[in-house]
């Protein structure tokens, strides 16, 4: 299984080193490396296996120069039951853990030059944005990933931002997925 990223930055101790140049995904691990510089993530548990597909069922309106969260009410797969897809459209989970989070929004006629963004929120806090800027007047998409370290009962939720002066809508159909 393969994952599209537009945009990884690699990190050590909080500072920014620049591009990823490739990511692979070895083992229980994932190593990334830049132009000479790699570092290794590993991702290990305690014999859990937490994850899920959720996407935006239906067309969502999205207002101008507003962080909107995507309500993802259709699941491909929860396999904890830990995905809410009816009430609250987010992730909580129940064992502690390092969380590879991945997403992608796309929105309907973006204008050139406007800006649309995915956000991840953790507690309702934004930790991490990703965002595209339009070159004509087309649709538009935002991925973004990240490794999230989360304790029993913290919860993940999908956001999305965009600046084209008018209410956007979010396609309801599996590519505005979390």
């Amino acid at each position: 299984m393969g994952v599209a990223v537009t945009r990884l930055i690699l990190k050590d101790e909080g500072t920014v080193l620049g591009p990823i140049a490739t990511l692979d995904c070895v083992g229980t691990g994932i190593t990334a490396t830049r132009s000479g510089i790699n570092g290794t993530v590993t991702i290990s548990g305690s014999g859990f296996t937490s994850n899920c597909r959720a996407y935006a069922g239906t067309n969502q309106s999205i207002n101008n120069n507003t962080n909107v969260k995507v309500q993802l009410t259709t699941e491909n797969w929860d396999t904890s039951n830990e995905f809410d897809p009816t009430t609250n459209y987010r992730f909580t989970a129940t064992n502690a853990g390092k969380y590879v989070v991945c997403a992608s929004v796309n929105l309907t006629t973006q204008n050139a030059g406007t800006r649309l963004s995915a956000l991840i929120y953790k507690n309702g806090v934004q930790v991490t944005s990703s965002g595209s800027h339009a070159g004509g007047s087309s649709d538009l998409g935002s991925n973004i990933t990240d490794i999230l370290d989360l304790a029993a009962s913290d919860y993940i939720e999908l956001h999305v931002f965009q600046n084209d002066s008018v209410t956007r809508t979010l396609g309801g159909n599996s590519t505005s997925a979390f």
